[in-house]
Parts: C-alpha cells; structure tokens; sequence
C-alpha cells in the first residue's frame, strides 16, 4: 500500500518521465506543482480516498493559465478535468495519463480559442501497449521530411 511518504519520491519519478516539456516547480510533502511552457501549470496533490478511508489518491488538477481566454464556460470546463488516479501505478502509468489528461486541456482551449494556423502543435498520446500516436501540424519541411525518414525506415524494418 502507498505510503505518505513516498509522495515526494513518485513525483520525482513522474517528473523523470514527462521528460523536458515538464518542470516540477514545487514540492511538498502533499502537492506538487509542474510549470510547462506558456505558462501551463498542473498540480497533483495527495489525498484521503473517500471510498477507500485506509487509502490515498492521487489528483490531477490542471492550472488556469494566465494566457487561457477569459471565458467562463473554458474556465469552468478544465476545472472539470480534475482526475483522480491510484498513487500504486507505476510512474510511467501516471506519467501516460498525465500526458493524455494535458492533451485534453489543450484540445479544449483550442476548441474554445483556436491557435493560429502558423502555430506549432505537438499532440501525443502514449498507449498501453508500448505504442503512440503522434499529431504534429505547422513545422518546417526539412524537419517534417526527416521525420519522415525515420518513420519509413522503421516500417521497412518491421
């Protein structure tokens, strides 16, 4: 069972696996705040389970970021994206939820305030069953034809 004090621990682990677009900017031993880029926050923050009084969860809560547009419903909606996870899972497990949760968050801003059409868009979403699913839009031909490359040669290897 998930102790308390090994909160700090899993968030280090979880940091390690979200990789650079991540950066764990505060830790206690019951929350953890992440800064990515344009101002884009997330906290998880350790808590009693309610169904479970002997047990702790984890919960996701995305940030409002200062650039997200002032609009009530948005606002409203990613308050709604608070997502409790099991502090058991793997650090890898976590860090695949994490990383869909904020695909989800940015798909909604966009939704509610589209990006411009020449704004760089990186969407990922990790698989449980080793794979992912890539989405990139608006970058330079030279880097999209080499990413290319990699991805043909690896299908003539498989």
């Amino acid at each position: 069972m998930f102790e308390k004090q090994e909160f700090k621990t899993l968030c280090q682990q979880i940091d390690e696996q979200l990789g650079n677009s991540w950066v764990l900017a505060s830790l206690n031993n019951e929350a953890a705040v992440f800064e990515g880029a344009n101002d884009a926050h997330f906290e998880l923050q350790l808590l009693p389970d309610y169904h479970h009084p002997e047990r702790l969860k984890l919960q996701f809560l995305p940030i409002i970021a200062n650039h997200v547009p002032d609009n009530p419903r948005l606002k409203e909606a990613i308050k709604r994206m608070a997502h409790d996870m099991s502090p058991e899972r793997t650090p890898e497990a976590l860090a695949r939820t994490i990383d869909a949760l904020l695909i989800d968050c940015h798909k909604m801003i966009q939704a509610f305030a589209p990006d411009s059409k020449s704004q760089f868009i990186c969407d990922v979403v990790h698989h449980p069953d080793g794979l992912m699913s890539l989405y990139i839009e608006n970058i330079p031909e030279a880097i999209g034809k080499e990413i290319n490359g990699l991805i043909t040669a690896w299908q003539n290897t498989h």
